[in-house]
């Protein structure tokens, strides 16, 4: 025999009251070439599809073990890899599904795929429904070692838009990084909306070594006013805490203030005895 070459073949047929239809096949093919005590094969399933009268080839494991629903190889991208076994799920026309899970019942595990190395599990992803839930559930993703993100075209979180917020733990700051979807805020070191676009809890250093740093707060136009404004945050506004640098962009014109937050006169200083220089 020769590669492609039929060794067995099992037919199921049904009678449809006029003639018997061919339902499914299971058929073996010799799968490489053959030798003195060598002879590769791989194992073909066939069902009929509703309406049809004829099989189509629906699952396909080659002589290496792999694979293939939907499409003759497991191997879908060519990896070529002898050492692996690869499974490929291919739709015809759609996209091919792989459903893991459990039977339905409140809180309980969903699907789960580990990464190996031998016994040890090296990673895993999966799904658990909420307690009291079977609709609801939440993803996780472990490793033993690092999380390496590659993506050649970006990578989008909440591309709904829907109000669902993003969150980044340190070692000692479970809100290191914050993204509160609500407000559409960016916290740093903190979960507590203070009412900006961009809310840091803790220091702030710029570096640039080569050309020195510059922090640049500018208004889109329309003779606004933009402030640099500086205070302790449990008596916001109290003179003898706040200082302030403001451009008055109605009127071309800097203003300091220090002691309070806003200032009227080109610069004003105040002092928590209420004298005014």
């Amino acid at each position: 025999v020769n590669s492609g070459d039929q060794l067995g073949f099992v037919g199921f047929k049904g009678n449809d009251g006029d003639q018997f239809v061919d339902a499914a096949f299971i058929i073996a093919n010799v799968d490489g070439t053959p030798g003195n005590n060598d002879m590769p094969a791989s194992l073909s399933f066939h069902t009929t599809a509703d309406g049809a009268s004829s099989v189509t080839q629906r699952m396909t494991i080659n002589n290496q073990g792999s694979v293939g629903i939907g499409v003759a190889d497991g191997d879908v991208t060519n990896d070529g890899t002898a050492a692996r076994t690869y499974v490929g799920i291919i739709g015809s026309g759609n996209r091919g599904r792989l459903n893991i899970g459990s039977t339905a019942s409140n809180g309980a595990d969903g699907g789960a795929i580990s990464f190996v190395n031998g016994a040890n599990q090296l990673g895993a992803l999966y799904n658990d429904a909420n307690s009291g839930s079977q609709t609801v559930g939440t993803m996780y993703l472990t490793s033993t070692g690092g999380l390496d993100v590659r993506p050649a075209g970006g990578a989008v979180f909440n591309e709904d838009s829907v109000d669902a917020d993003f969150r980044v733990e340190s070692n000692n700051n479970a809100n290191m990084l914050f993204v509160d979807a609500g407000n559409d805020h960016v916290n740093i070191g903190t979960a507590t909306d203070l009412g900006s676009a961009l809310n840091v809890s803790g220091d702030i250093t710029v570096i640039n070594a080569t050309t020195g740093p510059t922090i640049e707060i500018s208004s889109n136009g329309g003779g606004v006013t933009s402030s640099l404004l500086m205070h302790e945050s449990s008596v916001s506004g109290s003179p003898e805490f706040g200082a302030s640098v403001a451009y008055d962009g109605a009127n071309n014109l800097f203003k300091i203030g220090v002691g309070q937050d806003v200032t009227t006169e080109r610069m004003r200083i105040e002092r928590d005895t209420g004298n005014v220089i």
